[in-house]
C-alpha cells in the first residue's frame, strides 16, 4: 500500500511538472495586463512612412481620378509639413509638369510634400465656361478636397500650410479653386493665367488668400491686358485687374508699391517689374510680376515647346524659388 501511494504521489508530480501548474488569479492578471501593454507598444511603433515619388487614385463621383505625389527623403512625420499642390495647363499632366518646374527638388531641401493632380481630359473647369470644358458630372474642386483629406490621413500636413500653383488652365484654376476652398488654400501661385470674367465678383467666404502672380506682356495665349483666351477658350480679367481683384478681396492697400527688378539676363528679350499690394487682413499681401516680353513662360525654365513656339522666358528670377519663398511667408491666419 505504501509503495502505490509513493507512486501515485510521483505520477501527480508529472503531471504537474509538464501540463504546467494553473496560474493563481492574481497571476493570471499580471499576464493580461503584461499582453494588453504589449499590444500597445506593438500599435504605437510608427511605419516608416514611404518617400520619393509615386502616383496614387481616388474614387471621386464615381470616376477614377489620379495624381503623383514627391515626398521628401527626409519626411518623418514627426512634425506638421507643408503641401503644395501643382496644376497643369490645358493639354498636360501631373506627371509632365513634376518634371520641368523644379518643385520635387526644392522639396527635398525645404521638406515640403508636392502632389500633381490630373485633369479629366488633360484640363481643369475654371470658371471659364468654356464649351471643350463642360464634361458631366466632373468636379474638380471636390477632388482636391477629396485628394487634401486622403493626404492628410496618410501625412502629418500643416493644414495652416497648404497652397496651390499652376500654369495657364492650371493658373486660372488655381483661382477658381482658392475662391472656392479658401478656408484650406493658404496662398495661390497662378502663372500665365488670370481670373476668369465670369469669376470677377465672387466672394471669398473664408478669409484671406495671399497672391503671387506671373504674367509675360507678350503672352500669346492668355493676353496681358485681359479678353479671350486662345481665340474661343473663354475669356480672362488682365494680369493687373486680377491682382487688383485680389487685393480688393483681402482687403489690401491700393495702389501697388512697384520696383523694377534687375535684368540679370540681358540676352532673354525680357525685363520684370514686381507690383506689391500689402496690407491685407492678417498679413495677406498680393504681388505681381510682369515680364516685359515674356510669353506664355514659366519665368526661369527652359523648354523646347517654349523654344519652338519662340515664346520668351525670362531668366531674370525663377518663379519656383519665388513661389516657395511667397508660400513660407503666407500660411493661414490662425483660426481662419
Amino acid at each position: 500500500m505504501r509503495a502505490n501511494a509513493w507512486h501515485l504521489a510521483w505520477i501527480g508530480m508529472c503531471v504537474t511538472l509538464l501540463g504546467g501548474a494553473r496560474p493563481r488569479a492574481a497571476d493570471r492578471t499580471e499576464l493580461a495586463a503584461f499582453d494588453t501593454a504589449g499590444e500597445r507598444a506593438a500599435a504605437s511603433r510608427q511605419i516608416p512612412p514611404r518617400t520619393g515619388t509615386r502616383t496614387g487614385t481616388l474614387e471621386v463621383d464615381g470616376r477614377t481620378r489620379t495624381y503623383q505625389l514627391h515626398v521628401p527623403s527626409a519626411y518623418d512625420g514627426k512634425r506638421p509639413v507643408a503641401l503644395i499642390l501643382v496644376f497643369h495647363g490645358g493639354g498636360g499632366s501631373g506627371a509632365n509638369t513634376a518634371r520641368w518646374t523644379g518643385f520635387d527638388a526644392l522639396s527635398e531641401r525645404a521638406g515640403f510634400l508636392v502632389a500633381y493632380p490630373d485633369g479629366v481630359n488633360h484640363h481643369w473647369i475654371d470658371g471659364r465656361n468654356a464649351r471643350f470644358q463642360n464634361v458631366a458630372g466632373v468636379d474638380d474642386v471636390a477632388f482636391i478636397a477629396a485628394l487634401l483629406d486622403a493626404l492628410g490621413g496618410e501625412f502629418r500636413i500643416d493644414p495652416r500650410r497648404i497652397y496651390a500653383a499652376g500654369i495657364s488652365n492650371g493658373a486660372m484654376f488655381c483661382h477658381y479653386l482658392a475662391l472656392r476652398l479658401s478656408d484650406r488654400i493658404a496662398a495661390i501661385a497662378p502663372v500665365a493665367g488670370g481670373l476668369p470674367e465670369p469669376e470677377a465678383v465672387a466672394p471669398l467666404p473664408h478669409g484671406p488668400v495671399s497672391v503671387i502672380a506671373f504674367n509675360g506682356t507678350a503672352d500669346a495665349l492668355v493676353p496681358f491686358e485681359g479678353g479671350t483666351v486662345a481665340r474661343d477658350r473663354g475669356r480672362v480679367l488682365g494680369a493687373r485687374a486680377t491682382a487688383r481683384r485680389w487685393a480688393e478681396l483681402n482687403g489690401c492697400a491700393a495702389p501697388p508699391v512697384s520696383e523694377t527688378l534687375p535684368d540679370l539676363d540681358p540676352r532673354d528679350g525680357t525685363t520684370v517689374t514686381r507690383e506689391t499690394w500689402s496690407g491685407g487682413r492678417a498679413g495677406a499681401e498680393v504681388v505681381l510680376y510682369v515680364i516685359e516680353g515674356g510669353g506664355h513662360t514659366w519665368p526661369g525654365v527652359d523648354k523646347w515647346r517654349y523654344r519652338r513656339a519662340g515664346a520668351a522666358v525670362s531668366h531674370d528670377i525663377n518663379a519656383t524659388a519665388l513661389i516657395w519663398d511667397f508660400f513660407e511667408r503666407h500660411p493661414r491666419p490662425e483660426g481662419a
